[in-house]
């Protein structure tokens, strides 16, 4: 008998020690995934090198959504070295008269050199690798997911009780918002960016408003602009090059951002941002009359947690809320039933409305 206990209270260590390590792993997993995603969006904005010693000297350049490696920095140090212990024979080569048995020696010594020199040359080829940061994000969201997977398993028959009626549809509605925003947000980092403007122009008053949501360099832009002419003219003119891109009503637009190289700050990228102003329209901008605009400028990662969070709170008080009621309890406060199944005595809730809840 005592045998038995000892085994099985090992067996509980042992795989408490496992799934402790389990925990530290997957924490790890999650922190470096944290970290790759930070490293990957930095990649689209800014384009960093530098030289890094791990098993030598090698070079990184961080380029979009790809990081390259080579050891070139370690050849270059190498050839150095070489060209430094070539430096006295060159100089015994110059130092001797030519065809003296001093000078011949000097050059066989030379060709040695050389020979050795492209031995050390060869012992330290030339490897470059390109590393998508995107399958390392993957694999760094392996375990995380795995873990996730396995709670979610755990607790099958909780969510399948709670995804249904009106909070699947929403649900629903959640997931089809957070795929669109995952969507413009890798298309921002590309670069594109994509623009849903709505314009309503008022002929008589010569005046111009609009709304603009934009997906730009990792943020999602709201613009509300109005404009206001003088002259009929000037306004007339204005508003047939406007209709060209922008026509009166609702209307998309996508294109890419620039041609160019792709610069843009991280910390510009990723920051809040609220602006306002209005005023006078400068003369050399298109004739004389007033200008208002509002701009709110929050990161698409900011987008998911705010959609995330309400839908994650109210999952979990429905399961919890489930669950307290097939244990006996009551759904709101947690209070034991047993004496008054019909009515709580702490909060009042009826159990009726428990279920319906």
């Amino acid at each position: 008998m005592p045998v038995f206990f000892i085994a099985h209270r090992y067996d509980v260590c042992v795989k408490r020690r496992l799934r402790i390590a389990l925990g530290i792993l997957t924490l790890s997993s999650l922190a470096l995934l944290i970290a790759t995603i930070v490293v990957w969006d930095l990649s689209w904005g800014e384009t960093a090198e530098g030289d890094f010693r791990c098993g030598g000297l090698w070079h990184a350049a961080l380029e979009p959504g790809v990081l390259h490696l080579n050891n070139k920095p370690q050849r270059s140090l190498e050839e150095k070295k070489i060209a430094g212990e070539r430096r006295s024979l060159t100089q015994a080569l110059d130092r001797e008269p030519y065809g003296t048995p001093a000078y011949r020696t000097a050059l066989a010594e030379s060709r040695v050199f050389d020979a050795a020199a492209e031995r050390r040359m060869a012992a330290i080829p030339l490897v470059e690798r390109s590393i998508s940061i995107s399958k390392v994000m993957g694999g760094f969201a392996l375990l995380p997911a795995l873990w996730c997977g396995r709670g979610l398993f755990r607790k099958r028959r909780d969510f399948a009780g709670q995804i249904k009626g009106r909070f699947a549809i929403v649900l629903v509605v959640w997931f089809a918002l957070c795929a669109t925003i995952v969507v413009f947000w890798g298309r921002s980092n590309r670069p594109h960016y994509d623009e849903l403007i709505y314009n309503k122009r008022a002929f008589a008053d010569r005046s111009s408003a609009g709304v603009a949501l934009r997906s730009l360099q990792g943020r999602v832009i709201l613009i509300c602009s109005k404009r206001t002419w003088d002259d009929q003219g000037v306004f007339d003119k204005e508003t047939a090059d406007a209709e060209r891109s922008t026509p009166n009503g609702l209307s998309v637009y996508s294109d890419r951002y620039q041609t160019g190289p792709w610069k843009a700050s991280f910390r510009r990228r990723l920051a809040f941002d609220f602006g306002w102003s209005s005023g006078r329209i400068p003369a050399q901008w298109g004739g004389s009359g007033t200008t208002s605009s509002a701009v709110v400028s929050v990161p698409h990662w900011f987008l998911l947690l705010l959609l995330t969070t309400p839908v994650a709170w109210t999952l979990r008080r429905r399961i919890r809320r489930a669950r307290r009621i097939r244990a006996g309890l009551c759904g709101k406060c947690g209070y034991d039933l047993r004496e008054s199944p019909l009515r709580c005595p702490e909060c009042g809730t009826l159990a009726r409305q428990e279920a319906v809840t």
